[in-house]
């Protein structure tokens, strides 16, 4: 899961608006500040530019700075909300179990409060589960809103499947729909319940979800007819990965039907197509891939599927040149999803060039890594703009990955560099400043270049790791490259 800190009070997989009552707040405010509170919203969308980008620091200082000076607003509660979550994300415990006490202290009287905990919960969930089960059943004995209570139980469910405690979730099952059974959401928490069984077995997960759609069958009573399609399509795909084939078929037509009229529908089938693909279904794949096409010819979705088209061209060709990816680049030249969408064909190269080299047909993964590079340089020339720093940072760093296994160190390293120098607090980065080091030691092992050089520069990329990326992964492999050659710091 993406560390943005928006997710669902309701449900691990869905995106959910909470609205806080607004609070009056005395003209003073306004002279002190110097600033409305309708400003404030570009703040947090400053401070949500920085988290998607690793600021944290910047991010938090925003935050900080809006409960400071929107003391006794809606926005102060959500900046506390928003503040917490980011820290449970990015791992910072301790100050995550401050931010969240200092939300209960200081926020407990605000409307909205409880909706704000049942979502720092949902943030710990599949990261701290026994925090999250502690956070619902605080919610549930502190508040009497049927609402709240009633997402706040489906949490305690949650909370026990992930922590394995079966009987305990079972039991809270058991509760959710015994007291609740007559609330308008009930199916929807089900659903969520559901979800969360994903994570430990997919049968149960399934179980969940028939009971739900078998029980309460009327998507009309759903909050957001969005949500009822992403279920349904969940639907589909867990059928499809317990083996169920005649069930998802039955699940895909009900979706059809029930959701024709739904703008999110073509998404949604596209989105089955592509777990089709990944499972190794390419022939559903290719069947739902072609139906969008046709149905949906013209539109912003036409792109997606015959990129799809291509990418099941690749997962069951031979022949990587053979794929359909000219015809992409010709008709689509003036889309502005083409670089996207083209990003996904190298990516489905590179799992298969994996796939190949992993099963000792080296010479085929080479013809797919090729592939990569040469699709990886009409990226860079000529689709990539300005307004997709992420996806420049990950072609180049593709590229990088790609060079490198066709033992073009050299390359490997520019484009490695490139990410680096680019996009220093992307997601890439710590990973392309150790793979230059790397990239160093397999130049010396080649004999490409001197042990003197290769190991002055091994050594300052691995430095660099340690002193820019201190908590990313590579770190001890860097530390333990520099102490066996006479220098940790």
């Amino acid at each position: 899961m993406h560390t943005k800190i928006l997710k669902s009070k309701k449900g691990i997989s869905r995106l959910f608006s909470v609205v806080f009552a607004f609070v009056v707040v005395p003209l003073a405010l306004y002279v002190t500040t110097g600033r409305v509170l309708a400003d404030v919203s570009e703040d947090f969308e400053q401070a949500q530019v920085y988290d998607d980008n690793g600021k944290y620091p910047q991010a938090v200082q925003i935050y900080e700075n809006i409960i400071t000076e929107h003391s006794g607003t809606e926005h102060a509660l959500r900046a506390q909300n928003r503040l917490t979550r980011m820290h449970v994300f990015t791992g910072h415990s301790g100050a995550a179990q401050t931010a969240c006490q200092q939300l209960i202290d200081n926020f407990s009287q605000y409307d909205g409060i409880e909706k704000a905990i049942c979502e720092v919960a949902d943030s710990y969930l599949t990261l701290k589960p026994q925090r999250a089960l502690e956070l619902y059943q605080y919610v549930i004995d502190t508040w009497s809103d049927p609402n709240d209570e009633m997402w706040a139980q489906s949490g305690v469910v949650k909370a026990n499947v992930m922590l394995g405690n079966e009987s305990s979730a079972q039991a809270a099952y058991g509760t959710l729909l015994t007291q609740y059974d007559e609330h308008t959401n009930i199916c929807e928490a089900v659903y969520d319940v559901g979800d969360t069984y994903r994570f430990k077995s997919l049968q149960k997960a399934l179980d969940k979800y028939n009971y739900a759609i078998n029980t309460w069958p009327d998507y009309d009573a759903w909050i957001d007819e969005d949500d009822a399609i992403l279920r349904q399509t969940n639907l589909v795909i867990l059928r499809l990965s317990v083996g169920d084939e005649s069930g998802a078929q039955a699940a895909y037509e009900d979706l059809l039907t029930t959701f024709s009229g739904n703008y999110k529908l073509p998404g949604a089938v596209l989105d089955i197509a592509n777990a089709c693909l990944v499972s190794g279904n390419t022939q559903k794949a290719t069947e739902l891939y072609q139906y969008t096409k046709t149905q949906w010819s013209g539109t912003g979705h036409h792109i997606w599927a015959e990129a799809g088209l291509v990418n099941t061209n690749i997962a069951t060709g031979n022949d990587p040149n053979d794929t359909g990816i000219d015809e992409l680049l010709t008709d689509f030249s003036e889309d502005s999803d083409l670089a996207k969408a083209v990003y996904t064909v190298t990516e489905q190269y590179h799992y298969v060039a994996l796939t190949r080299k992993s099963q000792g047909n080296s010479k085929q993964a080479g013809q797919y890594f090729a592939k990569i590079v040469s699709l990886g340089r009409k990226l860079i020339k000529d689709l990539l703009g300005t307004s997709d720093p992420d996806l420049s940072s990950e072609v180049r760093y593709l590229m990088g990955q790609s060079y490198q296994k066709l033992g073009d160190f050299g390359k490997a390293i520019e484009y490695y560099e490139q990410v680096v120098a680019g996009w220093p607090d992307g997601a890439h980065a710590w990973s392309a400043q150790f793979r230059i080091g790397r990239s160093w030691e397999q130049l010396e092992k080649a004999g490409a270049v001197t042990r003197s050089e290769a190991q002055s520069n091994i050594r300052y990329a691995y430095q660099k790791v340690l002193q820019d990326y201190p908590h990313c992964p590579a770190v001890k492999a860097a530390k333990a490259w520099l102490q066996s050659h006479g220098k940790s710091n």
